[in-house]
């Protein structure tokens, strides 16, 4: 920050200064405004006889005597080569014998000091590393040309218009500021951080809160300069001398002050604010600590700090609150969906729950979509003579376990993938063909595109959906052409391949016992799961060996698929997409080799037609 003044003594210097100059019997008014004014002003002040008596100015002017002695010394102007000459003669007026009293006394004591006491070269050149030489204009204003009593009242007069014209610019341009519309605490902040200028601190408001306009800056343009805030001396807002005035001093090095009606104020707008930490009014740039609340007690009146308090109070409601919807909002990422029924008892993992009307409507759709493609081929279990297909029953799978693994594996997903967006390495969005998107409907909304998030569809045996509703889909029971994974389908004409028929009720009975409570067996059905897939990132191939790049897709021979390109740390694709036109021909598939990945969120029974 700039200097306090630029033409300003150091403060220790200052008030050392000023301290040995009120010894010598100067009045703290002219002293106080010569030491404002530098070097020139306490030059010119030596120049000057103190006054008699206790040291203030006396209330009467002085009559020259009749005879006015010749002048006793002079002050020359400072060279850089010749240090300033004083006449200290008047300094033995301080150790004359008191033969005298009265106003008779008073006069002639000065008069015999000077005739008795030569005059005495003082070297000053001391004051000129702090700050410029004195000019001849300044001396002859402040000193004047004349000799004597009346010329030592005339010039402490003009000190006392100094330090009053200085006040009231320093008033006249805080009061500018504060009519633009800016707080007490703003400005005097912006006068400190321009070292009194105005219009350094109308730029600093502006820049830090540009409510004040190009006509504004005009409009305080002329003002003068204020006398700067000494730090540890004057209150930080109002400037006010801290000598005698109640206030505490904030916490750091600079130990800014600041008095008890201006530390009321500011507590009162920092609670506005919800501020519950009180710092110095100087922060950020003071790197003070907040005050104890113990501190803050003793400065302010009971209603301010109830309500600093109770500021307190609100805000640590809000961030409890805050923080509960977090927990709740994490929470909600591994929460079962929001249409799934009561958790079942504790004594059953899991519920089956037939679908309602709206569910209904968009699964029997997928299943009765027409197959893209002809029916049979060479992997069909049990073949038939049909041509399309007809829902015969529906149920949700509720295993709150179970979807709470595949949820924490699917957020696990999404923070890789958005990594990988961070490095560059954007993942490829995965679509279904159109037909079974759309029949979906608004199953679809509660899925995360950002991990390609699929329904998909995978068919079983009667044997196995119980191990599937139970503990889901394994990948190490599965295996095919691309490797030892879970293999889905986007249609349910490949699906129709890998199931066999599930005639009537009591073949298999554990599973009928499952399903079967509230509805009926409608005979002659074949099962199929409608399931989520994490699908991630992944890669796409159609030999089963190679990429579209011609790289190799696994790291691990049929069991883990390769690293994403240029990834660091690496991470293997997440799923594997086999597309027609090479190892198979009909039927896209989508093969994942994590089973955390895959949650079976719907059981259809199918009639082949």
């Amino acid at each position: 920050m700039a200097s306090v003044h630029s033409d300003a003594l150091d403060a220790r210097r200052q008030r050392i200064l000023a301290s040995q100059l009120k010894s010598m019997g100067y009045g703290a008014a002219e002293v106080d405004a010569a030491v404002a004014l530098g070097a020139e002003g306490v030059a010119s002040l030596r120049a000057l006889p103190p006054p008699t008596g206790s040291g203030t100015l006396p209330d009467v002017q002085y009559e020259p005597p009749p005879a006015p002695p010749p002048p006793v010394g002079t002050m020359s102007l400072p060279s850089q080569s010749q240090p300033p000459a004083v006449d200290l003669g008047w300094l033995a007026s301080l150790a004359a014998p008191e033969q005298e009293c009265g106003a008779t006394a008073s006069a002639s004591r000065g008069q015999r000091a000077r005739a008795a006491v030569p005059s005495v070269e003082v070297d000053l050149s001391w004051m000129g590393c702090t700050a410029p030489q004195p000019s001849s204009g300044t001396v002859a204003s402040l000193a004047g040309s004349s000799s004597g009593a009346g010329v030592s009242s005339g010039a402490r007069h003009s000190f006392e218009a100094v330090a009053t014209a200085q006040q009231q610019e320093q008033q006249g341009g805080r009061q500018r500021l504060l009519d633009l519309g800016y707080s007490k605490m703003q400005v005097a902040l912006a006068l400190d951080e321009s070292s009194g200028d105005v219009d350094g601190a109308l730029q600093y408001l502006q820049q830090s809160n540009p409510r004040v306009g190009a006509a504004a800056s005009l409009a305080v343009a002329s003002a003068a300069p204020t006398r700067a805030i000494v730090v540890g001396q004057n209150c930080i807002l109002c400037a006010a001398d801290s000598t005698g005035v109640e206030g505490l001093t904030c916490l750091a090095e600079d130990s800014h002050f600041v008095c008890n009606p201006c530390f009321v104020q500011f507590a009162k707008e920092q609670s506005k604010e919800g501020t519950i930490d009180l710092r110095c009014p100087a922060a950020p740039r003071c790197k003070c600590r907040p005050w104890p609340y113990a501190k803050i007690a003793q400065h302010l009146p009971d209603h301010a700090f109830g309500e600093l308090v109770s500021c307190r109070e609100r805000q640590r409601e809000r961030a409890l609150k805050e923080r509960e919807d977090r927990l709740r909002a994490e929470a909600s990422r591994f929460a079962a969906p929001s249409y799934w029924s009561d958790a079942p008892p504790a004594t059953h993992r899991w519920k089956v729950v037939p679908v309602g009307r709206s569910e209904w409507a968009a699964l029997a759709k997928v299943v009765a979509l027409p197959p893209g493609n002809s029916l049979g081929g060479r992997d069909q279990r049990l073949a038939g003579s049909h041509s399309s297909f007809r829902l015969g029953q529906a149920w949700r799978i509720e295993n709150r376990g179970l979807f709470a693994k595949y949820a924490a594996e699917r957020q696990r997903l999404k923070s890789i993938i958005a990594a990988c967006t961070a490095q560059g390495k954007r993942a490829s969005k995965a679509k279904v063909r159109d037909s079974f998107w759309k029949a979906l409907g608004n199953l679809t909304s509660g899925l995360d595109s950002d991990v390609n998030e699929l329904y998909l569809t995978h068919g079983t045996k009667p044997d196995v959906v119980l191990s599937v509703i139970s503990g889901g889909l394994n990948e190490r029971y599965s295996g095919g052409i691309f490797g030892h994974g879970t293999y889905f389908a986007e249609d349910l004409g490949k699906n129709d391949q890998y199931v066999t028929e599930d005639s009537k009720f009591g073949d298999h009975s554990e599973l009928h016992k499952e399903l079967y409570q509230r509805v009926r067996h409608p005979g002659k059905v074949y099962y199929v799961f409608l399931c989520r897939v994490a699908f991630g990132h992944f890669c796409v191939t159609k030999d089963a060996r190679t990429d579209e790049s011609g790289a190799s897709i696994w790291s691990s021979a049929q069991r883990e698929l390769a690293y994403i390109p240029g990834l660091c740390p690496p991470e293997p694709f997440h799923g594997l997409l086999g597309e027609t036109g090479g190892s198979i021909q009909r039927y896209r598939e989508f093969i994942t080799f994590h089973g955390d990945r895959i949650y079976p969120e719907y059981l259809l029974a199918y009639h082949r037609c």
